[in-house]
C-alpha cells in the first residue's frame, strides 16, 4: 500500500471491539491524516476495489478456491483473524491467499502492530493474477455432491432428511460428510459448522450448487 489518503477497508465482522480494535490499529499505522473507509461487499467489485480485505473465519475456510480473489488489486493486503495460533504455511494455501497475515485474537497490540507494519507502510511483493496461475494453485475444491450436502446442513436439515432426498442411504451421507471434513480439516461437527456458517444465507437453490457459488461472509 503506497497511497493513505482514502483506504477501502473490507471486512464482515459481527464482533464489534474487534472490529473496532482492528480499525484503531490500521489508523495508528497510517497516520491520523489517512482516511479509511469500510464495507462489507465481498463480491468481485467490492474486492477490487479494497485496500485491506479482514476475513475473520476458521483457517479452513483458507484453503478453499474464492474466485472474487482473483480481482484483488496488486498491493491489496489480506488479514486473517484467528483465536488461537494457526496452523497454516502461506505455501500451502491457494495462490489468491498465500499472503496473507495471519494475526491470532491472544497477540499483544505491540505484536499486532509490528506485524501490521511490516505490510502496510513497507514495500512488498505485489499480488499479480493470470490465468496461469490457476493451473498449479493448491485450493481445495468441493464436489457437486460435497457442496449440496453443505448446503443442505446449513439450512438445518438432519443426515436422514438429506438422505431422503436425495435418495441415497445415510451411510452415503455421512461418507460425503467426513469426506468434506477430511478435505477441509474440520476435526469435528463444531467446525464443520462453523465453516458452513459463513457461507451467504441466501444462496441458491441445493440442486443448482456448483463450486463458485461459494461465497464468503
Amino acid at each position: 500500500m503506497n497511497h493513505y489518503d482514502n483506504v477501502l477497508i473490507l471486512s464482515k465482522n459481527d464482533n464489534y471491539f474487534l472490529a473496532s480494535g482492528l480499525l484503531a490499529l490500521i489508523q495508528v499505522l497510517l497516520g491520523p491524516d489517512a482516511r479509511i473507509r469500510t464495507s462489507d461487499d465481498f463480491s468481485a467489485a467490492g474486492i477490487s476495489e479494497a485496500d485491506i480485505i479482514v476475513m475473520n473465519s476458521p483457517s479452513l475456510l483458507l484453503y478453499l478456491c474464492h474466485p472474487n480473489f482473483r480481482f484483488r488489486k496488486p498491493d491489496s493486503v489480506i488479514i486473517s483473524l484467528h483465536n488461537k495460533q494457526a496452523d497454516i504455511c502461506n505455501q500451502d494455501l491457494p495462490f489468491c491467499f498465500n499472503d496473507v497475515i495471519i494475526l491470532r485474537r491472544d497477540e499483544t497490540l505491540g505484536t499486532m502492530l509490528a506485524r501490521l507494519a511490516q505490510r502496510l507502510t513497507k514495500p512488498h511483493a505485489s499480488f499479480v493474477y493470470s490465468p496461469l496461475s490457476c493451473m498449479n494453485c493448491k485450493c481445495r475444491r468441493l464436489s457437486r455432491s460435497q457442496l449440496q450436502i453443505v448446503r443442505y446442513l446449513q439450512l438445518g436439515y438432519s443426515i436422514q432428511c438429506i438422505a431422503r432426498i436425495k435418495g441415497v442411504s445415510v451411510k452415503t451421507v455421512y461418507a460425503h460428510k467426513y469426506r468434506l471434513m477430511e478435505k477441509l480439516d474440520a476435526r469435528g461437527d463444531a467446525e464443520l459448522n462453523q465453516f458452513i456458517n459463513l457461507l451467504a444465507p441466501d444462496g441458491p437453490p441445493v440442486n443448482s450448487i456448483s463450486n463458485g457459488d461459494i461465497k464468503l461472509i
